[in-house]
């Protein structure tokens, strides 16, 4: 268990992909579930601090198209805005906004190579509200822009 929770996001993210959030995720998962069927070496309640945690992390994934507050994550944990951004730190090294990011990137690029949709309707369908900020997420994170991806990545 101290593997995996040593290991973090900040060890995915050297290429800053949505690959790569998608693998520290699933560490994190990993080492979640670990906690609830290992009790012996951690505290109840340092397990059930992360199990809130990670149904925070799960909101985001189930809402990631639409506008999500940290102050509403932060009272789903029952913690202030700055303590739940030192635990989001702590267990995925990287801000909710980074995250959250590189999760609705991740949705683009399978809307980009298995929908006809306009790159506009992607950016909205995905939880960005504006389409520059979407173009320019998604090119910081993937180092090539939307239109470029889907060119490179459909096979029709």
């Amino acid at each position: 268990v101290d593997m995996l929770q040593n290991i973090n996001i900040s060890t995915y993210q050297e290429k800053n992909t949505s690959l790569n959030a998608a693998v520290a995720y699933v560490i994190t998962r990993l080492a979640y579930y670990y906690r609830l069927f290992h009790k012996d070496s951690l505290s109840k309640i340092v397990d059930q601090h992360y199990i809130m945690f990670m149904k925070t992390v799960d909101y985001m994934h189930q809402n990631f198209n639409t506008n999500i507050s940290c102050d509403t994550l932060a009272q789903m944990m029952h913690v202030s805005r700055t303590s739940y951004f030192k635990l989001f730190k702590k267990y995925m090294n990287c801000t909710p906004g980074n995250y959250i990011n590189l999760y609705r990137v991740e949705k683009a690029q399978a809307l980009l190579i298995y929908s006809d949709m306009t790159i506009t309707d992607i950016s909205y369908a995905c939880g960005f509200y504006d389409c520059s900020h979407f173009i320019r997420v998604f090119s910081r994170t993937i180092g090539q822009t939307p239109i470029q991806y889907r060119e490179a990545n459909r096979t029709e």
